[in-house]
C-alpha cells in the first residue's frame, strides 16, 4: 500500500513513483498487487496506464487526515507493505513537527492493529524549497528514533532516506511535488528498501 499524500497520488501527466516501482519489481520478478483505495493519480490520467495503479495517495492530506480513515483503508485492503510518505502537508499547514511524529507512531499502530506482522517503510520525505520545506531536515531527523521504537521481529518499521540529493530545484516541478525523474528517484530509494523484505516474505514457509 503506497500512503501518503499528493506525492504519492501524483498528477495529470506524471507516471508516478508507483510506475517506476511497479515495474522494478515487475522485473526482479515479484508478483505484487498495489492495493488502496484510489486509483491512477489526481485530476486526469497518468502519463502510463501499464501498471498496478492502485494507491492510498490523498492531495492535501496530514498525518491527522490520513488518521480518520486509516482503520477502514487497512481494513478493506489488508497490506502485508505500506510505503509511508507523510508530513509535508503538516509542516506546510503549520502543524508542530512532534505532532505529525506522534501521528505516525499512531499510523504505525493502526496498520498493525489489521495486520500485526505488516512490513513498514517509512520515508524521510523529500525535499521542498517552499518555506515550510525549511523544517522537513527536522522531522526528518526525528524518525529514525520513532522506527527504532516502533520496530518489531515480525513487523520492522524500517526507514527509507528519499531526502538524501533530492534537489527540489531540479527534481520538482513546483518546488514541492517531484517531476517524472523525481519520482523515478523515489521509486529506486522504494526499491532498495522493499527488495530485501520481499525476498524474505516469498521465501518464508
Amino acid at each position: 500500500m503506497p500512503l501518503g499524500d499528493s506525492i504519492t497520488a501524483s498528477s495529470t501527466g506524471l507516471p508516478s513513483y508507483r510506475y517506476y516501482l511497479w515495474k522494478l519489481m515487475l522485473a526482479r520478478g515479484y508478483q505484487i498487487d498495489l492495493v488502496g483505495s484510489r486509483s491512477g493519480v489526481l485530476d486526469g490520467p497518468p502519463l502510463h496506464t501499464d501498471f498496478d495503479m492502485d494507491h492510498e495517495g490523498h492531495g492535501g492530506f496530514e498525518t491527522g487526515d490520513i488518521l480518520v480513515s486509516l482503520a477502514q483503508w487497512s481494513t478493506e485492503a489488508r497490506p502485508d507493505f505500506v510505503l509511508i510518505h507523510l508530513g509535508t502537508n503538516d509542516l506546510c499547514h503549520n502543524k508542530t513537527v512532534q505532532s505529525a511524529v506522534d501521528n505516525l507512531d499512531a499510523i504505525i499502530d493502526t496498520l498493525r492493529a489489521t495486520n500485526a506482522h505488516v512490513g513498514i517503510l517509512l520515508a524521510q520525505v523529500i525535499a521542498s524549497s517552499k518555506a515550510c520545506g525549511i523544517r522537513i531536515p527536522e522531522l526528518n531527523a526525528k524518525l529514525p528514533a520513532l522506527a527504532a521504537a516502533k520496530t518489531l521481529p515480525l513487523s520492522p518499521v524500517v526507514i527509507v532516506d528519499q531526502y538524501t540529493n533530492f534537489d527540489p530545484n531540479i527534481l520538482t516541478y513546483d518546488k514541492v511535488h517531484p517531476t517524472a525523474v523525481g519520482e523515478s528517484q523515489m521509486a529506486d530509494r522504494w526499491f532498495a528498501a522493499l527488495s530485501p523484505l520481499l525476498d524474505a516474505f516469498f521465501s518464508a514457509p
